[in-house]
């Protein structure tokens, strides 16, 4: 069961203590995953609550002055979080007030005061608290006058060079798919709820699945073949099954997504997987062809995510899937006509179903 709160202020979450790791954690790569696994052995060997503490939106993206891009969603965040053995996640909103507090203001009301930390581990470059002036050396220097221990993870590297979510965003920029997933820990996927679009791909011979992106800036666009999870693992309705107890009644950015969130009522999250996993508990995912874009011939306005299963013909509306991509075919191009559009959709399914291996179909 993991409990998740939202703000600095509140009771502490874990009394008797915690054992912590604190940072961005975006996409829960697998320097993040050694990280959690660490604070997870350390804190039942010490007899302590395993803790997560994050931000959103991420400290990255509220200084920039453009969008940024992002390898998981909010509720990727969670549910991997969840699914790593966090029992509490302190999900910060990174505001002005949060940026401009000293580091040892951060140290005193949010590691103490919040969650209870007897000891913190962080990733080696972990800076925090007002203009990034909090590190490692300081966390020590405190943590020896206040009772709490504090540790950087080893640097994890992959033929040679430092796990970092920045260097898988750049193998997903340069379609380097099997070096992404090699530092993710598994496949680049994107999840999401199935909703009704403009219904022109079945007008085209190829319906599609439509997922919105929301505010989420993509690291890919362009045109993929791509196979589908939690097609006949999603609950009617888009549930994924899981649940979360949180302690506020704020919503989350993005909404609620299919993940069910209590107040502190003590719902579980139980064997709840992540959502940028790509792993079903049937195994089962379906193949096809999705554009990811701004769908330029039709002059759409935001990004959107339509996958074309292939050989499938049913009702997904409302299911939450998660879309794995194989392999890029092409970038996204504006047709002169619906008719070149079209056209161009037979080649990228016959593209696509070589590439995962299925015959030609009638229509590609």
């Amino acid at each position: 069961m993991m409990h998740l709160a939202r703000d600095v202020a509140g009771p502490c979450l874990a009394p008797h203590g915690s054992v912590l790791a604190v940072g961005a954690l975006d996409g829960l790569h697998r320097g993040h995953q050694a990280l959690l696994a660490r604070v997870r052995e350390r804190a039942a060997a010490l007899h302590l609550l395993p803790m997560a503490i994050s931000f959103e939106p991420l400290p990255r993206a509220y200084f920039s002055k453009v969008p940024l891009p992002r390898l998981g969603s909010v509720r990727d965040k969670i549910e991997g979080l969840a699914q790593a053995g966090m029992q509490r996640l302190l999900l910060l909103r990174f505001d002005a007030a949060l940026a401009a507090m000293p580091a040892e203001d951060f140290v005193h009301r949010v590691l103490l005061a919040r969650a209870g930390a007897r000891e913190v581990w962080v990733g080696a470059d972990f800076r925090f608290g007002h203009q990034r002036r909090g590190d490692l050396a300081l966390l020590q220097r405190m943590g020896a006058e206040l009772g709490f221990a504090a540790h950087a993870l080893e640097t994890h590297l992959h033929d040679g060079a430092r796990i970092s979510s920045s260097a898988i965003r750049a193998a997903l920029t340069a379609d380097d798919f099997a070096a992404a997933a090699a530092l993710l820990g598994q496949p680049f996927c994107i999840g999401g709820r199935v909703v009704r679009g403009q219904q022109l791909g079945r007008t085209l011979g190829y319906p599609t699945a439509n997922i919105r992106l929301g505010r989420r800036v993509s690291p890919i666009q362009g045109i993929f073949a791509v196979r589908v999870h939690g097609v006949a693992a999603s609950l009617p309705g888009g549930r994924s099954g899981t649940s979360c107890a949180r302690d506020t009644g704020a919503s989350l950015p993005g909404g609620r997504s299919g993940a069910s969130y209590a107040r502190d009522t003590g719902a579980s999250l139980p064997g709840g997987r992540s959502g940028t996993s790509c792993a079903r508990d049937t195994g089962a995912s379906l193949p096809g062809v999705a554009s990811l874009g701004m769908r330029p011939t039709v002059d759409g306005r935001e990004m959107l995510l339509e996958a074309h299963l292939f050989d499938f013909n049913g009702d997904l509306y409302g299911r939450h899937l998660t879309v794995e991509f194989v392999r890029k075919l092409r970038d996204e191009e504006k047709f002169a006509s619906l008719d070149d559009l079209t056209r161009q959709m037979h080649r990228d399914a016959a593209a696509a179903r070589a590439l995962v291996g299925l015959p030609l179909s009638a229509t590609a």
